[in-house]
């Protein structure tokens, strides 16, 4: 299993996850505001369940899928149920079996590092990957098998903000721009190499009509909208 953070959680199914929790939930509905764009989204007392496959995404589990999509929360759906999500509209409108391996918080670094792991071993028909923030990098600690992707905004509320390279890394725009770049490149390259079609959707590119749960990630109707935009695509 390639390492990720819910290599705990696989193979289980969980009711609340990262910014859709239980107490951004209550916070939301102590609001009259809040508690009003909930019912009108129809999320109050509504369940979201988060089935995570044996290798700790969410969905089925993952047997010669047609397309890979790849992303952070956007894709992985937070705050949606796994129907709702654009992988799974996207799934519905073409008749394609996907494989949802969006990891929410996660950044480009972690879409091509999975991509590297599962474009050549699967070689589907269809790579997609849905860009995040390009202020995100990921950073591997395998000796306690942690991966941290660290916004650049929030360096110094984490333990690296004192890292000089970090720091640096983080407050510049022309890193955050090139290293995006890299792996844009990087993903075109592996696919290239095992004769897949590449969909890359900037981050940029991404519309949000309605809201999820938690009030924050992109709801359903902006889902189908990025699934039809990728639809045109193939």
């Amino acid at each position: 299993m390639i390492l990720h953070n819910y290599n705990d959680l696989a193979g289980t199914t969980q009711f609340w996850d990262t910014s859709d929790s239980f107490e951004q939930y209550q916070k939301n509905l102590s609001n009259p505001h809040q508690r009003a764009l909930l019912d009108k989204l129809g999320y109050i007392n509504s369940q979201i369940e988060y089935r995570f496959n044996s290798e700790g995404f969410r969905g089925p589990e993952i047997v010669q899928p047609e397309s890979l999509c790849f992303g952070c929360s956007f894709t992985m759906g937070t705050g949606l149920n796994e129907i709702d999500t654009w992988p799974a509209q996207f799934s519905s409108i073409t008749g394609l079996s996907v494989a949802n391996l969006g990891h929410a918080g996660s950044s480009n670094d972690t879409a091509v590092r999975f991509a590297m792991h599962y474009v050549p071993k699967i070689k589907p028909k269809f790579a997609i990957w849905v860009q995040t923030d390009s202020g995100r990098i990921e950073i591997i600690n395998e000796h306690i098998s942690i991966v941290d992707n660290i916004l650049a905004g929030s360096v110094a509320d984490t333990l690296y903000g004192k890292d000089y390279y970090i720091k640096i890394w983080s407050t510049s725009e022309v890193n955050q721009t090139f290293n995006t770049l890299k792996n844009t490149l990087s993903f075109k390259q592996l696919c290239h190499e095992n004769g897949v079609i590449p969909i890359i959707i900037p981050r940029n590119d991404v519309c949000t009509q309605d809201l999820a749960r938690d009030l924050m990630h992109p709801g359903q109707a902006s889902n189908r909208k990025l699934a039809e935009t990728i639809v045109r695509l193939v």
